[in-house]
């Protein structure tokens, strides 16, 4: 008789106030701030105003069938479920970040209305997106900053679809979002204010609009304030705020309104963006940079299969499929145990049945 291989985690993703899980199994487990489990009633304390918030410490199970992707927003999740391709969301739902038709909270997965065929999520602070196999693109929720793309700046409550057709993939940042097209070349809408477009403007734009001077892109992602986008030899540019996109602090002003190369970084294999800061996966091991902090090796870091990160956090997938984060933990979100902030990347406690 044929035995199963154990379960192994295979994919991460980070919110600002929880984080997430993926097995090669599909279970989906997720710790920090708890938007998933009604049954529970562990809080932790934010010490900022004195506030209790129902979280887990440590990682548990989320009521959702087979899952093959997942992301994370600021405050909310979604997954793609096996088989159909459909999505269930939960979590923050108060700007129809959910996509069910609704702006009631969800501490259980729901359904969004209408998809099918999904292979990439991308989600922001209110608005989330959607890559469909044909190269469509699907977005919802919060629009008065034009992040879902439909030309409108209306709410919407369940998905439309983005003028844009042979999207590769997508990237959703806080109130902004792009696609990867299939000539190399990329495409952003929504907030401008710090020239997160890439378009050389601070202009908002309702649909999407051709990035500056870029080609030959196989990756793209987005942050609060922030986009990178990395290029098939392994080289990265970004754009926005200036932390981000002048690692050096040399920039005379916070932003620039069109992609810069970023130097000294080695072949880049993956990245991520928070809100002031981007890491990188460079030779199996993790450099980061951003707000006060010089481009430098994440020490202790090796074998790194995915590095993510949101806010003020970031967490790492080693090969074996082990968890280490870093950042705020006042929601548990760190999924180490306890509530205390970590400088270092600390392992997260995640035990999956054999």
């Amino acid at each position: 008789m044929e035995v199963a291989p154990p379960d192994r985690v295979v994919e991460i993703a980070v919110a600002a106030v929880l984080t997430c899980a993926r097995t090669a199994n599909g279970a989906v487990y997720c710790w920090g701030e708890d938007r998933f489990d009604p049954q529970n009633k562990e809080v932790c304390r934010s010490t900022g105003n004195d506030t209790d918030y129902r979280c887990h410490r440590t990682p548990t199970r989320v009521g959702i069938d087979r899952a093959t992707h997942i992301a994370a927003g600021s405050e909310h999740v979604c997954a793609v479920l096996a088989k159909t391709g459909e999505v269930e969301c939960w979590g923050y739902n108060m700007m129809s970040t959910l996509g069910d038709g609704t702006s009631e909270m969800h501490v259980q997965p729901s359904r969004v209305r209408g998809l099918r065929d999904v292979t990439e999520l991308s989600l922001g602070a209110a608005h989330s997106c959607a890559l469909v196999r044909n190269g469509g693109v699907w977005c919802w929720g919060a629009n008065n900053m034009h992040a879902v793309g439909d030309g409108t700046g209306v709410e919407r409550a369940e998905p439309v679809r983005v003028h844009i057709d042979g999207a590769l993939h997508i990237a959703a940042g806080a109130y902004h979002s792009c696609a990867l097209l299939r000539s190399g070349s990329v495409a952003c809408w929504g907030d401008n204010g710090l020239s997160q477009l890439g378009d050389g403007t601070s202009f908002a734009r309702p649909t999407p609009t051709a990035v500056a001077g870029l080609s030959n892109i196989v990756e793209i992602v987005a942050g609060h304030q922030n986009t990178c986008a990395r290029t098939d030899d392994g080289h990265v540019w970004c754009w926005g705020v200036g932390y981000v996109s002048d690692p050096r602090h040399e920039l005379s002003e916070d932003r620039t309104g069109r992609p810069r190369k970023i130097p000294d970084l080695g072949r880049v294999t993956q990245l991520t963006l928070g809100t002031a800061h981007a890491c990188a996966v460079v030779d199996r091991g993790v450099t980061c940079w951003g707000y006060h902090h010089e481009m430098a090796r994440v020490d202790g870091l090796v074998d790194i299969d995915q590095v993510e990160s949101n806010w003020n956090n970031t967490c790492v997938l080693h090969s074996t499929g082990a968890i280490d984060c870093w950042g705020s933990n006042q929601r548990g979100q760190l999924g180490d145990g306890t509530t205390e902030d970590r400088v270092v990347p600390t392992r997260v406690a995640l035990t999956l049945p054999r």
